[in-house]
């Protein structure tokens, strides 16, 4: 499928709302949230065969390692640092010989994630999903 296809098929997607507000937020009670919960799934089942890897050995990292000391990380956000793996990088370099090298990076951009508390939103580039992790 070509990149335009796919992008007209997630913008045809649209969105939801749903009543959840900012986690540090006096007002989370009233506030709402964007969710691009399908036009998500649409980019993540265009990942090729090494990108779908990476992200399912991220996710066991997480579960096996991370997770019983920072529950804060979700697979979300390891689902955003694959998304912008994709879009910063031509997708012909994603092969099985570099499966080492991108779960190294994944991991590399989980780390400066925590570190600088900063992972843009793949959808909304404005929303950072870290400013709320402890």
């Amino acid at each position: 499928m070509s990149m335009g296809f796919i992008v007209q098929k997630v913008v045809s997607l649209g969105a939801y709302v749903t009543p959840t507000g900012f986690k540090e937020s006096e007002n989370k009670h009233i506030e709402w949230r964007i969710c691009f919960n399908s036009g998500e799934t649409e980019l993540m089942n265009n990942l090729n065969d090494t990108q779908a890897k990476v992200y399912v050995l991220l996710k066991w990292i997480l579960k096996e390692i991370i997770k019983p000391t920072n529950k804060e990380i979700t697979s979300y956000v390891l689902k955003n640092i694959i998304l912008w793996q994709a879009e910063n990088t031509p997708q012909t370099e994603f092969h099985s010989r570099s499966i080492l090298h991108w779960l190294h990076d994944g991991l590399r951009g989980l780390r400066t994630a925590i570190e600088k508390k900063q992972l843009n939103y793949y959808i909304i580039p404005e929303r950072n999903l870290m400013e709320a992790c402890g």
